[in-house]
């Protein structure tokens, strides 16, 4: 039995791992930091007691591992005493096709890259023995070569595989990567450089730049390259922090680490220490984060997770490594639009069209499919966006100085809102309708459950599949996408949703006056009074519906003035489900205090403004909002 120190880098720590496994099947005692050190302990100390001591330092090689500074510290002191007073002493067991440096290049080592478990387990026993005599006859090598028996199979799994490399196990990542992804390959590598200069720590990076330069896109390509590289991607929409958390919570289920009907408060708590203990092999993205402020209250807190953040704020120094995406230069915009409208022969067409959308890729992917529905070549799209630039002119706060002279992506949108509603007459006013709402998937019962809430005449216009043609006009102009959202903690219940891009948001609410949205504010609160479901107190099937209306109705409700008892009865049911889904008592307390006292008896609750909420529930409400015997809520 030898006293084996495993020395490794934290991207390999699978591989480390299952070798330990393996040492210790053979009798030796296998030296890993991770099984050793608990949360606080001296690193540097069990490195200097553990590697003096130890009968044989194991490298576990690869290109990450030689160029570490903490390994290569290591591995030198290994070669050190390899040569002075302990022959040996070094293992070097490589897990990819790597260099080795000069100095380790001689010593014999051990191959395990390229093969499956079956035929890594004996190379790595065969190495590990000493040198000796046969002790029996050597086989004629012209033989049939004997058959090896078969092993049980490993608790942990083998992180090599003979052949293309294995797809991550678990990923809920929500979109596919285009076609047509161009020009990105150096945001790729910067990315990955970013994430693995860990040094054993969590690492983040924050994609910023323009909106609709093609941040979570870009996310999304990673993920899909590096997905042999992690055990686990998971996708955090992180506009809003009921949406963080629900996502947050979903991956505590997916990872069997929290119960499906727990408490969302204790769950998250769970979830965050179990990132902080055993993130090795997890990527993290959270997209459309609105601050570093809000994203780092739900950030992993050491540890070694892969995080990655898309936002459009630029200030992400403080908590992570800021990448800036930058717009496409001409030459690649006119290569995407070219590929993907098939025109080649448009080759000048499209240089100048791309100069004319300011390199925006969302600008670009929303004009090649204009000019592919309609069938009019690129220059024809050209004049016409260059003709009126007035007329589609967006907020110019939304177009920074060095965007193309101030003018926005929202000529292009407008263009397509245009012709969509020519196919269909509900498509524009369902589109405002959406823009008014949370930057979320909007569940598309919202508007054929509670059709009679909004006014004429497109109420009528929604009747029989009236909806599904308008989402079908929006769709061909790829200004919403229309989806199946799984649910956070039972993947197997899905809600049809379409989710707008933000920009195509604030060009559709620009096609009305402030006015008109506060009418159509008023007919969405009535649809989400309508929607919400009731007795989200104690019921955790109504959990499920409110879990995916929950961010959009307390966005909703913020943003329309109070008064009427449809905002008293949303008010109500957010508060009535942060008490008693997510046990969030101190959260729910200002939405049961903005409730209109006297809106009681039109929405069917009692005086008190807690309805049907028992008696119980209402203390428990108070206690939570009592400053230390202070007033408990009126």
């Amino acid at each position: 039995m030898a006293d084996i120190f495993v020395s490794y880098t934290s991207q390999d720590r699978a591989w480390a791992e299952w070798i330990g496994q393996e040492l210790e099947k053979l009798g030796h005692v296998a030296r890993i930091d991770a099984w050793e050190i608990s949360g606080g302990g001296d690193i540097a100390a069990w490195m200097d007691e553990r590697h003096d001591k130890a009968d044989h330092i194991l490298c576990v090689v690869s290109e990450t591992y030689l160029s570490k500074p903490y390994s290569s510290w290591e591995r030198r002191a290994g070669q050190w005493a390899a040569q002075t007073d302990r022959p040996n002493f070094v293992l070097p067991v490589r897990i990819e096709d790597c260099k080795l440096r000069t100095l380790l290049a001689s010593v014999k080592h051990c191959d395990l890259f390229g093969v499956d478990e079956d035929e890594a387990r004996p190379r790595l026993i065969e190495f590990l023995k000493p040198a000796a005599r046969p002790s029996e006859p050597v086989p004629f090598p012209g033989g049939k070569k004997p058959v090896l028996e078969p092993k049980p199979r490993a608790q942990l799994t083998f992180p090599g595989q003979k052949g293309e490399h294995r797809s991550s196990a678990i990923s809920n990542i929500p979109i596919a990567v285009p076609r047509h992804f161009l020009g990105r390959d150096g945001d790729l590598a910067v990315i990955e450089k970013a994430l693995n200069d860990c040094n054993g720590r969590a690492t983040i990076s924050a994609l910023h730049g323009l909106r609709g330069v093609g941040k979570t896109t870009l996310a999304a390509a990673y993920a899909e390259r590096h997905r042999h590289d992690y055990r686990t991607t998971w996708w955090i929409r992180a506009e809003t922090e009921p949406t963080m958390r629900a996502d947050l919570v979903g991956l505590g289920v997916r990872m069997d680490w929290v119960a499906t009907d727990a408490q969302e408060e204790p769950a998250l708590k769970i979830v965050m220490d179990r990132l902080r203990d055993d993130g090795y092999g997890i990527l993290l993205i959270y997209d459309n984060a609105n601050s570093s402020r809000e994203f780092e209250k739900y950030a992993p807190r050491g540890g070694t997770t892969h995080v990655i953040v898309t936002s459009n704020a630029p200030d992400w120094r403080g908590v992570a490594a800021p990448v800036e995406i930058e717009v496409w230069p001409a030459e690649v915009g006119a290569n995407f639009l070219t590929e993907r409208t098939g025109r080649g022969e448009q080759r000048s067409a499209a240089v100048k069209l791309s100069e004319a959308l300011g390199g925006l890729p969302l600008a670009h992917e929303q004009a090649a499919a204009y000019c592919e529905r309609l069938g009019i070549p690129l220059s024809e799209y050209t004049s016409r966006f260059s003709a009126a630039p007035e007329r589609y002119l967006d907020d110019p706060r939304a177009a920074p100085e060095q965007y193309h002279n101030g003018l926005t992506v929202s000529k292009t949108f407008a263009l397509a809102i245009d012709e969509a509603a020519k196919l269909h007459p509900a498509a524009e006013p369902l589109i405002v309708y959406a823009s008014l709402l949370a930057p979320e998937p909007i569940p598309l019962y919202l508007f054929s459950e509670a059709r009679e809430a909004f006014a004429e005449p497109f109420a009528s216009l929604l009747k029989d599949d009236g909806l599904d043609e308008a989402v079908a006009a929006l769709r061909a102009f790829a200004l919403v996408d229309r989806e199946s959202i799984s649910d956070e903690r039972d993947p197997s219940i899905t809600t049809d949703c379409i989710r707008l891009h933000r920009l195509v948001r604030q060009v559709a609410a620009a096609r009305q006056e402030s006015a008109v949205h506060v009418r159509m504010r008023g007919e969405l609160i009535e649809a989400m009074a309508a929607t919400y479901p009731g007795g989200v107190y104690n019921d955790p099937a109504a959990w499920l519906k409110a879990r995916r209306l929950d961010a959009i109705a307390l966005a909703l409700a913020d943003g329309t003035s109070p008064g009427n008892a449809a905002h008293a009865n949303v008010l109500n049911k957010l508060a009535a489900y942060r008490q008693g889904a997510l046990a969030a008592y101190a959260d729910a307390r200002p939405h049961f205090r903005a409730r209109p006292r006297d809106q009681g008896k039109d929405t069917g609750h009692g005086p008190s403004g807690y309805g049907n909420i028992s008696r119980q529930s209402r203390w428990a409400a108070e206690f939570a909002g009592r400053p230390c015997g202070g007033e408990a809520i009126p």
